[in-house]
């Protein structure tokens, strides 16, 4: 075996793969080219009537009829390219296993499945038995005679993988066989060796469109923003491509730029008028418009293309649900299962969509079915196994809520989620005008990983939760370092999803509802939810924010890494701003007009009277005033290494006080918050400003600037430590009390913020938070359980809750009977329970 001898797949959600019949092979780097490479080099570079005019030059040589097969399968004259295969076995040409393997790959891309398994099965027994395959050409030839046989017995992609190895081990030149290495590795989702493939290609013939394509579509599987540029690129080499039109096509539907994604679909089928991926993408824009003649007419030209076409509706189903529509993704899937019931692909998509609405056992079998079929897809199997090992999970109830987590951390976690969601869902019911079905499902994973393949089947997604609706899953608190995030924020966020998606009928924009859900964050609780951070007004500042006419871009086809987080914020704002400007009635509206399938501008147009450019002018200038004095002081080459007045501001506050000169970095330090009051960021002045007054030991200032940076720094762990101590030193227990609770957001695992909080909460009299954090604390599985259970009992004898109180001394008792506080406080309470 050769370098790519381990065979790891990985999954992806749709993946356009090149079309097995238009492979390009590069100029033999050692000799003039020879008439079968330069052929095929034409027809990477989409010379169609150059290729065909050299081999029809020398139409009576046999050989030159499998070249024919190439150039009018690139033309998508399919029943002509048969009959030119067809000739060249016949007659034996020197080609010949080139030409039965391109007759097997077109035979199953007509939906013959049955005479393509023959055609590769005697394909690869003839070069079995005879040794005959010892070229490059015919080594190749094995390979995708074998990953048609792969398609009814999946192991036989591991002898692909062989025999492609092995033609690049004859003929470092022949580029051909790392080509369809890289095809197949994205088809099996194993991405690195994708990319290892197709770099192999691209170092040979650097213009290679094929090759060109493979790196985008690597870039897809990566969720890499430059997958658009990497496309567009291979259009450069051959501006005919149809799988370069196509891929375009869907990421431009991704984004739902639909007149784009057509206008691509279309250009697409001009270059291969049988590219069912292109039909597909005009029948999903079709879809998700409803728009029925369009759909028809789609679905009436994927048939005229394949009897059977599944793929086709499987298609229609992954972009459905890459829109967040999930019953309909499942009910296209069903239509492709039943088309055919045997295909992998199909089955998978209908399994994951009925994940996501819910329905457990019915997507475990389905799944089951998808990878019996194909045992390489990692994303079934890492689902498969995600489910085996949820069986174990412990499910909790509330009125309106399922819990799912792991039985170690269940109770803790849902002692303060049921509440919370609870009061959450009365408050978003009463503003959307909307109960979304119950019960609502909330899965909690405490690893990261499990959460990601949840989501999208692969381990790795940057997110912290998803709503498919009804169903929300998310990173429980032990997926990631205390005040990575805020784990009961994140649960807000997720049900903000379950109104804005169903309320729509799923038919909300992604902008949209993630910028409501952020916005309903901030509402929540002081301090939750997106705040401005420097980066973000840099980025404003450099031009480097989208318009709010491409903001969904911003999400879907980000053109840097910080693009995702950034537009979450700059959406949140949009929604905030149009609260203000139309109130929340204007936006209720605008969810109205997206239920009923309408475009932004026309939703924008007819809820809030303004057109969309007019909307996106007003809130730039909203926004302007809003963050006028930070702006004015930051730098659009912040980034680039040239500090902002800002940021010099707070270095040079820093260097003062490491030169010993407290008064004046204190002075600086308030220059440089009164510039931004609202300022959040790690090295925001206010956190450095808190520190210096603790060293002063001035208390009150200390706490003022520790609260101003709790306010809006939501996962500031030091910064909210810092307050609950400052104030309980004052006597301050009520802000203690409130600090402490932001502690719990930001990491439930801290027995002593736990235990703090009862303390700070009986002192207050408030024994409802007491109680609750006595339980916390018992959930966590203290050494001392008999004590843990007294304290319990104590805060419930301080609510005045006897019976309560009594229940758990007696638990305490039973762990420790010799226990004297504990046999005291039940004979208290036996006496005050027996007076009159």
């Amino acid at each position: 075996m050769t370098r790519r001898s381990s065979f790891v797949l990985l999954a992806l959600v749709t993946m356009i793969i090149v079309p097995i019949g238009s492979i390009a092979c590069a100029r033999q780097q050692t000799r003039a080219p020879d008439l079968p490479r330069e052929v095929r080099r034409l027809l990477d570079r989409g010379q169609w009537d150059e290729a065909e005019r050299l081999v029809a030059a020398g139409a009576t040589d046999p050989a030159r009829a499998t070249l024919l097969g190439e150039v009018l399968v690139a033309r998508g004259r399919l029943v002509q390219a048969d009959s030119a295969f067809a000739r060249a076995i016949r007659v034996k040409a020197s080609d010949w296993a080139t030409a039965q393997a391109g007759l097997a790959e077109l035979r199953l891309r007509r939906g013959d499945a049955k005479d393509a398994l023959r055609l590769a099965e005697e394909l690869a027994q003839s070069l079995e038995a005879t040794q005959t395959a010892n070229d490059a050409a015919a080594w190749t030839a094995l390979g995708r005679a074998y990953e048609v046989l792969g398609t009814e017995h999946p192991i036989q992609f591991k002898d692909a993988l062989v025999a492609y190895d092995r033609a690049i081990a004859k003929d470092s030149t022949w580029i051909e066989a790392d080509l369809r290495l890289g095809a197949m590795f994205l088809e099996k989702y194993n991405g690195p060796d994708a990319r290892s493939a197709f770099n192999e290609a691209l170092r040979r013939d650097p213009e290679s469109a094929q090759a060109r394509l493979g790196g985008a579509q690597v870039a897809v599987f990566d969720g890499d923003s430059k997958s658009m540029t990497l496309a567009r690129r291979s259009l450069e080499t051959n501006p005919r491509f149809a799988a370069a039109h196509a891929l375009i096509g869907r990421l431009e539907l991704d984004a739902e730029q639909y007149d784009s994604a057509g206008a691509a679909a279309r250009r697409a089928l001009e270059g291969d008028s049988t590219s069912l991926e292109a039909v597909g993408i005009l029948g999903a824009i079709a879809a998700l418009r409803a728009d029925s003649a369009a759909l028809e007419a789609a679905a009436g030209r994927a048939r005229s293309l394949r009897a059977a076409p599944a793929d086709f509706y499987t298609d229609i189903a992954e972009a459905m649900a890459r829109h967040r529509r999930y019953r309909e993704a499942a009910d296209w899937a069903r239509q492709a299962v039943t088309l055919d019931p045997g295909s992998p692909r199909a089955l998978g998509t209908l399994g994951m969509n009925q994940l996501r609405l819910g329905l457990i056992d019915s997507a475990r079998t389905n799944l089951d079915a998808a990878f019996s079929r194909d045992p390489y897809h990692i994303w079934n199997k890492n689902t498969l196994d995600l489910l085996e090992a949820v069986k174990g999970y412990a499910v909790t109830r509330s009125n309106r809520f399922v819990f799912v987590a792991d039985p170690e951390e269940s109770e803790l976690l849902t002692l303060y989620l049921a509440p919370l969601l609870e009061r959450a869902y009365d408050s978003l019911a009463v503003r959307y005008n909307y109960k979304p079905p119950t019960p609502v499902r909330l899965e909690i994973y405490r690893r990261h990983a499990d959460f990601s393949v949840r989501t999208v089947g692969l381990a790795g997604i940057g997110a912290l939760g998803v709503s498919f609706g009804s169903v929300l899953a998310m990173d429980s608190p032990s997926a990631r370092e205390g005040g990575d995030f805020n784990w009961l924020s994140t649960a807000w966020h997720e049900l903000t999803h379950a109104f804005t998606l169903g309320v729509t009928e799923h038919r909300v924009p992604r902008w949209f509802s993630e910028g409501l859900s952020v916005l309903e964050e901030r509402r929540a609780r002081r301090g939750w939810g997106a705040q401005a951070t420097l980066g973000f007004l840099v980025a404003y500042k450099a031009g480097r924010l989208k318009r709010l006419t491409d903001l969904n871009d911003g999400f879907v086809q980000p053109e840097y890494p910080a693009q995702v987080m950034f537009s979450y914020y700059q959406a949140s704002l949009v929604c905030e701003y149009i609260e203000q400007t139309f109130g929340f009635a204007g936006i209720q509206r605008m969810l109205e007009h997206y239920r009923r399938g309408e475009t932004t501008p026309v939703v924008v147009q007819e809820a809030l009277g303004v057109p969309l450019v007019e909307l996106d002018r007003r809130f730039d200038g909203w926004f302007r005033a809003r963050f006028a004095k930070p702006i004015a002081a930051v730098s659009a080459n912040d980034s680039l290494g040239r500090a902002s007045h800002l940021r010099a501001l707070v270095a040079t506050g820093r260097q003062l006080l490491e030169g010993g000169r407290s008064a004046d970095a204190e002075k600086v330090l308030h220059d440089a918050a009164d510039l931004w009051p609202e300022n959040g960021d790690p090295d925001s002045p206010w956190g450095i400003l808190g520190k210096l007054y603790v060293q002063r030991g001035d208390t009150a200032k200390a706490i003022d600037a520790f609260a101003r940076l709790t306010a809006v720094g939501e996962t500031n762990l030091g910064a909210n430590r810092a307050e609950a101590s400052l104030r309980m030193k004052t006597g301050d227990l009520s802000g203690a009390e409130a600090a402490l609770d932001r502690l719990v957001a930001l990491d439930p695992r801290d027995v002593a913020v736990h235990d703090t909080l009862a303390q700070v909460a009986a002192k207050r009299g408030d024994y409802a938070v007491a109680i609750r954090e006595r339980k916390a604390l018992l959930a966590l599985k203290p050494s001392d359980r008999a004590g843990a259970l007294y304290q319990l009992a104590l805060a419930y004898a301080g609510a005045g809750q006897r019976a309560d109180a009594r229940r758990e001394v007696l638990r305490a008792l039973e762990e420790a009977p010799a226990f004297e506080k504990a046999q005291s406080l039940l004979l208290d309470l036996q006496e005050k329970g027996a007076r009159p």
